[in-house]
């Protein structure tokens, strides 16, 4: 939905319905973490509740990874954790972070049959620590917040 990015937004449910998610397709206002990044920390993002908004908020756990998902006061602190701990975690790496896997779609160098992919820690660790702060905001709204993740 977002080419190799997934995108983040804070919304509030008094503005916008969860069924209003096609209007925020490729919004510049999207919180950005491209889906190698993503993929490197997929087992623990299996673990949070979301609802799809595309089938009648069909509950899951786990991201629509190929579409979009509803995280609400119930799936808000787990994405809480899970971001904070990545970004403390990436924190204390170098300044150029160096991922390894083999579930990359492209990549700028190889070690065997995995995919070494670089990411500017600073900047991961700032756009993890921004979605851990909006998930803070969604569990303190009493249900008036909500986040959209749109997928690839």
């Amino acid at each position: 939905m977002s080419g190799f990015d997934h995108d983040f937004l804070l919304l509030s449910r008094s503005d916008h319905s969860y069924s209003d998610y096609k209007r925020w397709l490729n919004s510049p206002d999207a919180l950005h973490i491209h889906d190698d990044l993503l993929s490197y920390i997929n087992d623990t993002l299996k673990w949070i509740v979301c609802y799809n908004p595309a089938n009648k908020m069909e509950k899951l756990i786990g991201l629509n990874w190929y579409g979009p998902s509803v995280i609400k006061q119930d799936g808000a602190a787990l994405v809480k954790q899970v971001f904070e701990n990545w970004a403390s975690l990436f924190a204390s790496g170098p300044p150029i972070l160096n991922l390894t896997g083999n579930y990359a779609w492209r990549h700028e160098q190889r070690q065997g049959a995995y995919a070494v992919l670089e990411f500017d820690r600073d900047q991961t660790v700032k756009t993890f620590r921004t979605l851990a702060s909006y998930a803070k905001r969604v569990l303190d709204s009493n249900d008036e917040l909500f986040l959209l993740h749109l997928g690839i």
